[in-house]
């Protein structure tokens, strides 16, 4: 073994420390030259990790990044269902992971072999019981894309026929139905209201300040009917 006086050491050891400030400097103006969209190409190339299998959900990992997609990575549609007398149809769902009941437009997963439209009226008429006869697609998104791959296509369903069941006035022409709905086999107990779309804003409010939680897609979906309505 060849021995290194310390003169020699030293030598060696300034030359590593400067060959690792030019490496990271170099990798820094390597990063800063890349366009904003690389970084998420890149991602695409750290494996992907699987910590947990649900039976409908999985908790993932991509480099740093931990999130949550849906087996199958299927698309949700999101109806905005509107009565010839502009009535906003929404359900009031009791959410355990909200702690409590959540209104919210009723949606759905799209099935195999399924169309949008198709899923749509399907969804509508489980979670609602309303039928309808035309299907309009208007958007498609993310739903939280900080910690999750869900995505909703976003569909305005118009010419509603109610079914069976009864509604009564509860104030401002707000129809509360009196059955209950939902997919058999899911443990839905939905509650359906119609709500006049010029009162809302404030009906959401005051449902907000009984402790009901508001899905923010409701939100979303409100901004896509023409003004007229």
């Amino acid at each position: 073994m060849i021995g290194l006086n310390i003169r020699d050491r030293s030598s060696i050891d300034l030359s590593l420390r400067r060959c690792r400030f030019q490496c990271r400097i170099s990798a820094r103006i390597a990063f800063t030259a890349l366009p904003e969209t690389a970084g998420l190409k890149l991602m695409k190339y750290f494996p992907l990790r699987v910590l947990y299998q649900g039976k409908f959900l999985e908790f993932v990992r991509t480099g740093t990044w931990e999130f949550v997609r849906r087996q199958g990575s299927r698309p949700g549609v999101l109806i905005i269902p509107v009565t010839d007398e502009q009535r906003l149809v929404v359900i009031e769902h009791e959410r355990p992971p909200a702690a409590g009941c959540v209104i919210e437009l009723p949606a759905g997963t799209i099935e195999c072999a399924e169309t949008v439209e198709e899923a749509a009226r399907r969804e509508l008429r489980q979670e609602t019981g309303f039928r309808c006869s035309s299907v309009e697609r208007v958007a498609e998104g993310l739903t939280s894309p900080g910690m999750t791959d869900d995505r909703n296509i976003l569909v305005i369903a118009r010419g509603l026929v109610p079914g069976e069941g009864k509604a009564e006035v509860v104030g401002d022409g707000v129809l509360k139905h009196l059955r209950n709905w939902g997919a058999k086999g899911e443990q839905e107990r939905l509650k359906v209201w119609e709500v006049p779309l010029t009162h809302i804003h404030q009906w959401l409010a005051t449902q907000r300040q009984v402790g009901k939680n508001i899905d923010l897609r409701l939100y979303a979906g409100l901004s896509f009917l023409p003004p007229s309505l």
